[in-house]
């Protein structure tokens, strides 16, 4: 909650019990127990000037902390709200504390989680923050810990030792929202990458782009997610990768279909970095057509770097319609290997 970011926990709750009052900050710290009195007495020494905001804020923090506190009070998290309605009252209290849903957690996740490979879980939890990382380790048998730090890129093992050290517990809303990741992109076995319409659209748009900038962003996405980075590069359509995945029985359809002027700016991109391309491309056509299309492509003249990219993103674009639309069928590269 952004308004309570300077506060400590103590502080928060030495708010809430400042504002009930002594009729019903008595009957609250008699629950609460001594030793947690004590913390809440320090806590005051040290207090800010605290703002409206910050006091309801402090209000909804509390509440919604109780399960946690509900260990340490004799009288429990149900007599607590009773005494903060009786405080606020009823209508107070419900805006305060919004919706609660009680989720009864998945038992296995953890379970499973354990049972992965230290590999496994060393990169997954590299990729995270450092909070997070941390989060999930201490969900680790004890034992385990210092086996996937030891795998872990030394940079994210050292953050997530530092955040280990320190002693606050994870909020369930935190660990709720682990669990959902890890249940996502570790032990969910029935999801396709290569099926997701997002990852076709990047393969595709990165086809698309300058050989520099594709590659740069494909480094990016093996660091962040390899699972789906390979699904990416397997949409992914590469014009050096059209002898092998585009059928020859199909060249012809390209030169039937689409406009003149792209082929040729196409053609001539490729013919000095790539001329397998535009061999093959024109050896899988009629003698006196490629004959015409390579007059059209001496008449262009030398092309700059960036036209280049242009002509070569605009006949990678009208091969992946057709092959959209059906007209043509592409290759995967395993198939083609």
């Amino acid at each position: 909650m952004t308004a309570l970011k300077r506060l400590t926990r103590e502080q928060r709750a030495a708010v809430v019990l400042v504002s009930l009052g002594p009729e019903h900050a008595q009957s609250l710290a008699d629950q609460l127990g001594v030793d947690a009195m004590r913390r809440i007495r320090d806590a005051l020494t040290d207090m800010p000037f605290v703002s409206q905001e910050e006091m309801l804020a402090a209000f909804a923090d509390f509440i919604t902390q109780l399960n946690i506190w509900s260990a340490g009070m004799r009288g429990g998290k149900k007599e607590a709200l009773d005494l903060l309605t009786k405080a606020l009252g009823e209508t107070l209290v419900e805006q305060i504390r919004g919706p609660i849903v009680e989720v009864e957690q998945p038992s296995d996740v953890w379970s499973d989680f354990n049972g992965l490979d230290s590999q496994v879980i060393a990169e997954f939890v590299s990729q995270q923050h450092g909070a997070v990382s941390a989060l999930i380790l201490h969900k680790l048998a004890s034992d385990r810990i210092p086996e996937v730090l030891g795998l872990m890129e030394s940079a994210a093992a050292v953050e997530a030792i530092g955040h280990l050290s320190r002693p606050d517990d994870p909020s369930p809303a935190a660990l709720s929202v682990a669990e959902a990741m890890i249940q996502d992109r570790l032990l969910t076995k029935d999801t396709d990458p290569t099926s997701d319409p997002k990852v076709i659209m990047i393969g595709e748009t990165l086809g698309t782009l300058p050989r520099d900038l594709r590659d740069a962003a494909l480094t990016r996405l093996d660091q962040e997610d390899a699972v789906r980075a390979q699904a990416i590069r397997a949409a992914l359509l590469q014009i050096e990768d059209i002898p092998a995945r585009l059928p020859t029985k199909s060249v012809q359809v390209l030169f039937r279909d689409l406009d003149r002027s792209i082929m040729v700016k196409g053609l001539a991109a490729v013919k000095v970095d790539t001329p397998e391309v535009s061999e093959f491309l024109l050896g899988n056509i009629a003698q006196r057509m490629a004959d015409q299309y390579r007059a059209d492509i001496d008449a262009l003249g030398e092309m700059d770097g960036s036209t280049k990219d242009r002509a070569i993103g605009a006949l990678v674009r009208e091969i992946l319609g057709l092959s959209r639309r059906g007209d043509i069928t592409l290759n995967s590269l395993s198939d083609a290997e």
